[in-house]
């Protein structure tokens, strides 16, 4: 259960990380 739980923060770290890259690359380059 705790490698289950584990798994499921990397994953929601790294699925918030991309949003979050991708939130400020489009307002960084948006023209």
């Amino acid at each position: 259960m705790e490698g289950r739980q584990d798994v499921m923060l990397k994953n929601a770290a790294s699925l918030s990380n991309y949003f979050f890259e991708s939130f400020y690359l489009s307002e960084w380059f948006d023209e």
